[in-house]
């Protein structure tokens, strides 16, 4: 009788503690990334935030008020995707499939069940019960390391999500660019085709005067319809601009962005702003989602070949717990095991798999730092060069010909120049204004690919707490 108690009370602590792994939380957002779990926090804890479809196709008011929709910097369209966007969305949910594994490494395999009867024997009245239990050995001692394999897994998942966060948060200030670059070029452009106007109305009343002959004329009608196709051209340009923006962040055709008539002005050469190759590559070794991606997965790679181990260096086996009740209504206990030997297959060719697959990590980490040296060398060279181009015609050459302009008005006003040279000086104005804005363009372009490849787009994002 006393063997029974025991007995029913180890089972009664066995099916509690099985009871127990199989409601084990799944792991919480806590355990996330920093900029992966700041960006889920702000979802989860304002989940209204998100803008409605009637909010996002207000027209703006007259104070400028468009709900949701104003992005006077990259990083406000950036957070406005992080909370809306439908790309982003489907990055969360890889998040959560990716902590489920881990919650599915910490179970421990079903137990195996096993119930039969027997037809009672002759002159018995009952049948003979037979009852047993089996647990797996390998599972229990193996699950510390799958779950540190499981870990492993997860971080390189989380920075896989990571890289095409930062990717995409690139693609859209690469994008807010074009589209305000676009929007300043056409300024230009229209101001461009109102002089090509305004010169070709005056030929045609020099022309009518007697006093232009057909081939000076269709010299400024030719201007003049050359201009009205770059006008089109450009309105074109900043159409489709503001159309690849809408797309990347899945907004409808009617959503249209508020956003700022120029780009911001490029710092000063010596700005303290600006960063050396040497603190761009330290930065890309702390923060680039690509290279931490390829350094876990090799730490991925070790903890897999420590599961490999420890499951073919084990005599995996079971253990079997059963109970008998003859037909004379007797009760029985049986206790049992059973094990595998690992002779024939140790794990070699798993093993083998593994030292294949981390030799071919450290080759790829080597070549993606040594991809990432260029790609911040060539980024801060045109940085630099953009800087050195737009403070030149922004300084010499915008000056210079604006004082032209002038001094050619006073003559103008004294009839020592004509109204022709008048309106080319002015063109002359456009087009270094147009030179400005692509030197401009090409600064901030740099600055977005050196903040991709450092890996701080996303740290840019998230350290305001702010996800609008």
């Amino acid at each position: 009788m006393m063997i029974n108690s025991q007995s029913r009370g180890y089972a009664l602590l066995l099916i509690l503690f099985l009871a127990g792994c199989s409601s084990l939380e799944p792991p919480s957002d806590a355990a996330l990334m920093p900029p992966l779990a700041a960006i889920v926090a702000g979802i989860n804890a304002d989940p209204g935030f998100i803008v409605s479809s009637e909010q996002a196709t207000e027209p703006a008011s007259n104070d400028g008020a468009n709900v949701g929709l104003e992005w006077p910097d990259p990083r406000q369209a950036q957070r406005w995707a992080i909370a809306n966007a439908p790309r982003v969305s489907h990055m969360i949910a890889e998040l959560q499939s990716s902590q489920a594994e881990i919650w599915n490494a910490s179970m421990l395999e079903n137990p195996g069940f096993e119930l039969s009867f027997l037809e009672p024997e002759a002159d018995s009245g009952r049948w003979q019960l037979e009852a047993g239990l089996e647990l797996g050995l390998a599972d229990w001692l193996t699950r510390s390391v799958r779950l540190d394999r499981a870990r492993a897994v997860h971080l390189v998942n989380q920075l896989d999500v990571l890289d095409d966060l930062t990717e995409y948060l690139h693609q859209i200030r690469h994008t807010w660019l074009n589209a305000v670059a676009s929007r300043q070029q056409l300024a230009v452009h229209d101001g461009l085709y109102q002089t090509a106007f305004a010169m070709l109305e005056f030929a045609q009343q020099v022309q009518a005067a007697g006093n232009l002959n057909e081939l000076d004329f269709l010299v400024y009608e030719t201007e003049h319809a050359r201009q009205q196709r770059a006008l089109q051209a450009a309105r074109l340009e900043a159409d489709i601009a503001i159309s690849e923006l809408q797309s990347l962040l899945g907004l409808m055709p009617d959503q249209l962005p508020v956003l700022p008539d120029a780009l911001p002005e490029v710092p000063a050469p010596d700005s303290q702003s600006l960063m050396d190759a040497e603190q761009a590559m330290n930065q890309a070794e702390q923060f680039q989602p690509r290279l931490r991606l390829l350094d876990e997965a090799l730490n991925q790679q070790l903890a897999s070949e420590r599961l490999i181990r420890r499951e073919y260096g084990l005599l995996d086996g079971a253990v079997q717990i059963g109970a008998e009740r003859e037909s004379n209504g007797e009760r029985r206990l049986a206790l049992g095991g059973s094990i595998e030997l690992p002779l024939f297959d140790r794990g070699q060719a798993h093993l083998a798999e593994i030292a294949a697959a981390t030799s071919s990590l450290t080759a790829e980490i080597e070549q993606a730092r040594s991809e990432t040296r260029h790609i911040i060398s060539q980024a801060l060279m045109s940085q630099q060069s953009a800087i050195e181009l737009a403070q030149q015609v922004n300084n010499e050459d915008l000056p210079r010909h604006q004082r032209m302009l002038e001094l050619a008005l006073q003559e103008y006003n004294f009839m020592l120049r004509d109204t022709f040279s008048l309106l080319t000086l002015r063109e002359q104005v456009f087009d270094a204004q147009l030179e400005y804005i692509d030197h401009t363009l090409a600064f901030w372009k740099a600055q977005s690919l050196l903040l991709s490849v450092t890996g701080t787009e996303a740290l840019g994002i998230t350290e305001t707490g702010e996800f609008q």
